[in-house]
């Protein structure tokens, strides 16, 4: 378990590195997430030292909802005077999220035949 901490608090680190030094408007965990990708796609981390954490995260992902969660309701009055605005955000970036998925699923199988 200490080998995924690890690994992840380094992919953390280096994502908030690569934000702090080059200044690029990205979040530094999608950062990291990336780096964490790259890290497992050169063998540097195996999958299996990533279990313990992961599994560990996932039984605990309630906890990580309450903060959002309470940000939405102490913001209420700001939700509700954008609301037609956010829904229609939301509605169009999930309906286009899942055209694109689907589209990169079907080029993906599509290059396993050939």
């Amino acid at each position: 378990m200490i080998k995924g901490l690890l690994a992840v608090a380094a992919a953390l680190a280096t994502g908030e590195a690569i934000v702090y030094f080059t200044h690029w408007p990205l979040p530094a965990s999608v950062l990291g997430l990336i780096a964490l990708y790259v890290a497992l796609a050169c063998k540097w981390v195996q999958v299996e030292d990533l279990t313990a954490i992961t599994d560990f995260l996932m039984q605990h992902l309630a906890l990580f909802l309450i903060p959002p969660c309470v940000a939405l309701i102490t913001h209420l009055d700001l939700i509700q005077a954008d609301f037609l605005p956010l829904l229609a955000a939301s509605v169009i970036s999930s309906i286009l999220l899942l055209l694109v998925v689907g589209r990169v699923e079907q080029w993906l199988q599509k290059g396993k035949q050939s």
